[in-house]
């Protein structure tokens, strides 16, 4: 386009090239703000495992999980209250 000299489709491609970067410079903002929540839900998940006592669960409970919200709820559950969470190899 340069070399043709044809000035509308050069200004055409600089505005296509802007939103480009818009939508980029959004989405590190929005990732900013995602990695910003991640970290404060570690931190509260750590800050609610200290200050829970480790509780008994029996493993019959979890053998006829709902695949459903309550079903992940219940794993979540023994997950974040027992010692489940020293098995996960920093996973």
């Amino acid at each position: 386009a340069k070399a043709e000299k044809d000035v509308t489709k050069i200004r055409f491609m600089g505005a296509q090239v802007n939103l480009v970067k818009a939508d980029i410079d959004g989405l590190q903002k929005l990732r900013k703000q995602i990695t910003g929540k991640q970290r404060k839900a570690q931190r509260l998940t750590t800050n609610l495992r200290a200050a829970h006592s480790i509780k008994e669960v029996d493993p019959k409970d979890l053998t006829d999980v709902p695949p459903s919200a309550d079903g992940y709820q219940k794993i979540m559950d023994f997950y974040r209250f027992t010692d489940a969470a020293l098995y996960n190899f920093g996973r």
